[in-house]
């Protein structure tokens, strides 16, 4: 058998137990709710009010509870609730009258009277939804340190569940006023049926009026519902004659009483227990993910490391692969160049089939005259190809400036995603001066041509006519053997002078025209001649230019991976110092955070111990009840 001071006994350890375990759950936070939670527990079992909740279900039985608790004297104090604010709280009191709103304001009056003026003047019980009102008064029917809570109406109860949660948190024992033969509503009876869940006590109140005529009540009213630990009697509230009231109510030494009140401290003991072990274990996941983003980052860092590491190396095979492409687009354009569709090939062919027999040089020989290139043509055919091949080597220079350039910001951009920030990778830029200086050096044309015309005199005129003259001769000859013989007239020497002398004469034209034909072939070998050496030439110009410009892309190459080494080592060092202090940071981290779980883990024990604590407190609160009851 547990007796109510052993309970209470019981509690006021459990409450020391938990106020030690708050001082660690809440250490280091300027406001301890738990704490004060247990403090408050603490001073509401000596001191707070016996409370009760009255459901009243029609108007007229809110009057007759109300005069049933306040006694006859008071039958004047009609209390009216408005629908804004739906809750009433009524304070009994040793003397005197007072009314508090929830904002704290407060009004003392000395009798009722007073009280009664104060109330009418103020409208305070018509305010607005926003406050409780709390009507402390003076109890002449022996009713004291009594907290009655009472709300407006079941449907209220049902459109608020904050008052629901404060009338079950506040209250253990539900007195239901209402007529004998009332009906419940489906709202009224579910309403009931969640509170008597949770009261201790039940206790339903039947206003009649004693004088009338064929008073019965019903064996199966209204209050045959569910029943709670301790389920009285229906008291009849009658008119004319007060009804008894219990001990418990008008006695607050009364034992029941006090293991109602001790019940419901339990309650809000035991649910503050599952607090601090609902604080406790989100304060120890918290910890053990703290922990483990710790452990995870460390892993995340290693592996970053190891993933910069072959971005390092993606960016070495971009620097090869992009002067790669850059080198081979060079080449390509080149050979282009080169083809003899191309504009260049094209312009060089017109500038050469310019050629006219002006642009040879004549040089008087025996018997011949000797024809080359004069020094006037050879002088524009270089100024054409230097011309051409500096225009050339101007665009390939500007597009692998640009390329360089390009391939610079690329790999820049790649490097700051792991550095951090925009280094500087410089080169030395190609002195194009100096290397069009070494090209122009290659620009002279070595023709092998070396072309002849014959040169004839007036012998060789003599001998043309001659030849003429012989033509006669012999066909005079052949007439002889023919039987024709006039090589003795003196006519064939008429006719041998002529022709000579005309041989001689039409050698001024028709040499004219041989030595015109024998030019234009001379001309034609010449300009392929010519076309070839340049062209040759032009191939040359390329071939070392090519070998400039990969020379030069080369060395940025180099130039650029030394600083890539350099940068990418200075990285290491320093992610790999940042990595030691993180390593260190993180390991301390985890240290404190090991301690700090440490430290909770240590008051795991006492957490579970003070809940089964709990529990035995809320069922020898509830045994010692249900003895008290008997």
């Amino acid at each position: 058998m547990v007796s109510l001071q052993q309970v209470k006994s019981s509690f006021q350890k459990n409450i020391e137990k938990s106020q030690d375990i708050c001082q660690f759950v809440e250490r280091g936070q300027a406001q301890t709710p738990l704490s004060d939670l247990f403090s408050q527990l603490q001073t509401d079992l000596n001191s707070k009010p016996f409370s009760i909740t009255l459901l009243c279900l029609n108007d007229e039985s809110r009057l007759a509870a109300l005069k049933w608790l306040y006694g006859h004297n008071f039958a004047v104090f009609n209390l009216e609730v408005s629908s804004q604010i739906g809750l009433m709280e009524i304070h009994l009191r040793d003397r005197g009258f007072s009314l508090e709103k929830s904002t704290g304001e407060r009004q003392d009056f000395e009798n009722w009277e007073q009280l009664a003026e104060a109330i009418k003047d103020a409208r305070l019980v018509q305010v607005d939804g926003k406050a409780d009102l709390r009507l402390e008064a003076e109890a002449r029917t022996g009713v004291k340190n009594l907290h009655v809570l009472i709300p407006e109406s079941a449907r209220f109860i049902q459109d608020s569940p904050a008052l629901l949660t404060k009338l079950i948190r506040e209250t253990n024992v539900l007195m239901v006023a209402a007529p004998p033969h009332y009906s419940l509503s489906d709202v009224e009876r579910q309403i009931l049926d969640n509170l008597l869940e949770e009261m201790a006590g039940f206790w339903p109140l039947l206003p009649v009026d004693e004088l009338a005529d064929n008073i019965n009540i019903p064996e199966q009213g209204w209050w045959h519902l569910r029943q709670p630990v301790i389920s009285l009697e229906p008291t009849l509230l009658t008119t004319h004659i007060d009804a008894k009231l219990p001990v418990f109510l008008t006695g607050a030494d009364d034992s029941l009483r006090q293991a109602l009140h001790l019940l419901q401290i339990s309650k809000k003991f035991h649910s503050a227990c599952e607090a601090v072990d609902d604080r406790f274990e989100q304060e120890v996941r918290q910890l053990n993910s703290r922990k483990k983003r710790e452990a995870r980052k460390g892993k995340d860092e290693n592996g970053a490391a190891y993933i910069d590491q072959n971005q390092w190396a993606a960016i070495r095979n971009t620097l090869s692969d992009d002067i790669a492409d850059i080198s081979r687009k060079l080449q390509d354009t080149c050979r282009k160049r080169e083809l003899n569709t191309s504009t260049g090939s094209v312009s060089l062919k017109q500038h050469i089939d310019s050629l006219t027999p002006d642009d040879l040089a004549k040089e008087d020989a025996y018997k011949q005259i000797k024809l080359s290139l004069s020094q006037k043509y050879i002088d524009e055919l270089m100024r054409f190809l230097e011309t051409t091949n500096k225009q050339s080597f101007k665009d390939d220079l500007s597009k692998i400036n640009e390329a360089v350039n390009d391939l610079n910001n690329k790999i820049i951009d790649q490097m700051e995603k792991i550095i951090g920030y925009r280094p500087t990778l410089s080169h030395t830029a190609l002195d194009a001066n100096a290397a069009w200086h070494d090209l122009d050096e290659l620009l002279s044309v070595e023709l092998r041509y070396q072309g002849d015309m014959p040169k004839r005199g007036i012998m060789e005129r003599l001998s043309e006519g001659r030849k003429s003259a012989f033509v006669i001769l012999m066909s005079a000859s052949l007439l002889g053997y023919m039987g024709l013989d006039i090589r003795k007239s003196g006519w064939i020497g008429i006719i041998i002078l002529p022709v000579f002398i005309g041989g001689i004469i039409y050698t001024f034209r028709s040499w004219k025209q041989e030595d015109q034909a024998r030019l234009e072939k001379e001309i034609d070998r010449v300009r392929d001649e010519v076309l070839n050496n340049a062209r040759r030439l032009n191939a040359e110009i390329n071939r070392h230019k090519s070998t400039i410009f990969n020379h030069y892309l080369d060395t940025v190459k180099k130039s650029w991976q030394q600083q890539i080494e350099t940068l990418g080592r200075d990285w290491q060092t320093r992610t790999k110092m940042d990595s030691q202090q993180e390593a260190k940071k993180a390991t301390a981290r985890i240290q404190a955070i090991e301690n700090q779980l440490n430290d909770w883990q240590n008051y795991r024990m006492p957490i579970q111990q003070l809940q089964r604590e709990a529990d035995k407190l809320l069922s020898d609160s509830q045994t010692c009840v249900e003895q008290l009851a008997k």
